[in-house]
């Protein structure tokens, strides 16, 4: 009987649920909180708030469509219409309303507007004669209450088919969609993924684990909410945490961004990340000052990831780092930082991060951080006279940090007397002597230096060892040390023929210039490759204002030169491009990655599809279809232009036919019409092609 029971109750808690689930899918247009749905299907979540996106922070909420166009949108409170875009990129075709609580809500991708819109943009395309519009409406033109259709979904802009939507607040700002007043169609019962906790020192006398490496740490899952390191993490000075993670969708084949990323130590919140809201005048291209570039594409892929820093970086102040009393960072046991907030004295701590969405789903890290001082910098060596009969050897290896450096010494034995090195500044009057020596083994040595000036130039290592003068030698090392600190004037660095030049920066750094052999994938673009391939370090360093980045060719620059950064297993095309001369070429850069010069002379390929010959007869509804075709940076969508007759036309660009296209319409004069198209790839080459068509 008992059986029955427990069967019974599991199928009326089915059906319940059944239930539940109907009138959900029933009721889309049900008032949550403030907003109701605004598509009339539930959908797939494919994207939201905060998400880490190449060049900017993503703005609003994607809803999946399940490769579908053409479902009915709504306004999703009363409101008027005040803005309208056509575009073949970007949000594509996007309505702009403006609501009468006065937010502002963007419809992004749409396949088209209803009738009214439509009709009114049409006009404009056909007045402008181009595509591509951006227009602001009369305040009473177009008026709509709470659930009224406003458009259809598509996947213009060149993506595929799904809703964006983004709302706004008075000032235009975008701000979290789910966060201020519209709950999803379904529950969400998805708990953010945690992968690795990286720590990262950030001074010269600053550890993990007895290194000056940042160290990234694989975590174990207990079970779907919890992670744990199982040994304590022992750090030393100023540190700073970042958090691998993700959040994925109810189906799990999209990988979202959380909502929240919070550290606590002794339970006690040090620092909090929220995805509310952020600014585009200020915030938009800032991504990776929250996310860290290098460890989200310049690392091995077992490692690679969405790492979100638990610390805001200087001359960064981001709307995500909310009301955040500190800058996040962990001093720890340092006695120079005692009194500081987030000072820690010697000891061990609970340590928990945090990671949640919107529905309060949360995963958790717990680790013990084990405040000690390094026993690295207390290691000596013990030397017995036999092994001082050995001739002692030495080979150096130049180790560079963000804004410190390291002279590695290997040797052959245990030296008799410690050797001493000193790095003579050519170019700057002045030594610099280490900070620290770290006794890595008996035969590895590590000596810290942390310059404190401008130090441009070749210099020189001096390492003196074996005090006896009559045995005593010398070995001299030169190489290249550029160092920028915090505060400077402008600077550059020359290496070859390539020359940086930074403006001002409010962080100290080393900058480090270096050839790249390049792989087979480098390689495989069709464009012509002017110069070697430069990496420049540190990989992924944010500046915090532009630097320009300029190189000198020892060959003529065919056609159009640009400069391209090979990110995410790809070379992509920089903006902007300035030829300063038959040689040379620069253009501003935000960050330091890897950087070649190529050139385009070739202009797109255009070929008539319809009509495929002259004098075909077209009639109204019949469509004019140009393919266009451009091997190297691709096409620039708002050059295009089309003329029938003497009448220019709002000819559309579809990516994923790579096509031009246009719509015959009672407008356009009948009989013989000639007709042109003309496309340039981004770089300006720029070709037309012509043919006459009949109209009946």
């Amino acid at each position: 009987m008992m059986a029955k029971k427990t069967n019974s109750l599991f199928i009326i808690t089915e059906f319940f649920l059944f239930l539940l689930s109907i009138f959900a899918s029933c009721n889309l247009h049900a008032q949550t909180d403030r907003y109701i749905w605004p598509i009339e299907i539930v959908g797939d979540i494919s994207g939201n708030f905060g998400e880490c996106r190449p060049d900017h922070f993503h703005a609003g909420l994607d809803i999946a469509t399940s490769q579908k166009t053409g479902y009915k949108l709504y306004a999703i409170y009363a409101g008027y219409v005040y803005r309208v875009r056509t575009s073949a990129a970007g949000y594509g075709k996007a309505l702009y309303l403006k609501l009468n609580d006065g937010r502002h809500v963007v419809y992004a991708h749409c396949e088209r507007f209803v009738q009214p819109i439509e009709r009114y943009v049409n006009q404009i395309q056909k007045k402008t004669g181009t595509y591509e519009v951006d227009t602001y409406v009369p305040e009473n033109l177009f008026v709509f209450k709470q659930g009224d259709i406003v458009a259809f979904s598509g996947k213009s802009g060149d993506v595929a088919p799904h809703l964006h939507i983004e709302l706004r607040n008075e000032n235009e700002e975008p701000i979290n969609i789910l966060s201020h007043g519209l709950s999803l169609a379904k529950p969400d019962l998805t708990v953010p993924v945690l992968y690795h906790l990286a720590i990262k020192p950030v001074t010269y006398d600053s550890f993990t684990d007895n290194t000056l490496n940042q160290n990234i740490y694989p975590l174990t899952q207990r079970d779907d909410s919890t992670y744990i390191i199982h040994r304590p993490i022992l750090a030393w000075g100023k540190i700073g945490l970042k958090i691998n993670t993700i959040d994925f969708d109810n189906t799990r084949n999209y990988r979202l961004a959380p909502y929240v990323a919070r550290l606590k130590i002794n339970n006690k919140t040090i620092y909090e990340v929220k995805m509310d809201k952020f600014s585009y005048k200020t915030d938009y291209n800032d991504n990776f000052y929250l996310y860290d570039r290098e460890l989200k594409y310049m690392v091995s892929s077992n490692v690679k990831g969405d790492y979100i820093r638990l610390f805001n970086m200087p001359g960064a102040n981001l709307s995500f780092y909310g009301n955040n009393k500190t800058d996040g960072y962990l001093l720890c046991g340092d006695t120079k930082y005692a009194g500081s907030p987030n000072y820690l004295n010697p000891g061990d701590y609970p340590a928990t991060i945090e990671v949640a969405d919107q529905s309060g789903n949360t995963a958790v890290l717990k680790f013990t951080l084990r405040v000690e001082y390094p026993s690295i910098l207390e290691k000596t060596i013990a030397v017995s006279d036999e092994t001082i009969r050995i001739p002692l050897e030495i080979n150096t290896q130049i180790l560079m940090y963000d804004d410190f450096f390291s002279i590695l010494l290997n040797t052959n034995r245990l030296p008799d007397r410690m050797p001493m090195p000193d790095v003579d500044i050519v170019n700057n009057a002045g030594t610099l002597h280490a900070k620290h020596i770290l006794i890595r083994s008996d035969t590895m040595l590590e000596y810290v230096f942390a310059p404190e000036k401008d130090v441009t130039g070749v210099n020189t290592i001096n390492i003196t060892y074996n005090e006896d003068p009559s045995t005593q030698r010398k070995l001299t090392r030169a190489f290249p040390l550029t160092y920028i600190p915090a505060q400077t004037t402008p600077s550059s660095v020359q290496y070859k023929v390539v020359d940086l030049r930074f403006p001002s920066t409010e962080r100290a750094f080393i900058p480090f210039i270096e050839t790249v052999e390049d792989t087979p994938e480098h390689k495989r673009v069709s464009l012509k490759k002017l110069s070697a391939t430069y990496r420049i370090r540190p990989n992924g360093f944010e500046l915090s204002s532009p630097a320009t980045l300029q190189f000198t060719l020892t060959t003529k620059i065919p056609g159009v030169a640009a400069l391209f950064e090979w990110i995410d297993n790809r070379w992509r095309l920089l903006y902007p491009i300035d030829i300063q001369s038959k040689n040379t070429v620069a253009a501003n850069i935000t960050h330091l990655s890897t950087y070649a010069v190529f050139s385009d002379d070739q202009p797109p390929r255009l070929e008539f599809v319809n009509p495929k010959q002259p004098n075909t007869r077209f009639v109204q509804g019949d469509k004019i279809v140009c393919k266009a075709l451009d091997d190297g940076v691709g096409i620039a969508y708002k050059k295009i232009a089309m003329t029938i007759g003497s009448i220019k036309v709002p000819a559309e660009y579809d990516f994923d036919s790579s096509s031009i296209s246009y719509t015959i319409d009672d407008e356009l004069s009948k009989g013989k019409n000639d007709v042109s198209v003309t496309a340039s790839d981004r770089l300006g080459n720029s070709k037309t092609v012509s043919t006459v068509i009949y109209i009946e």
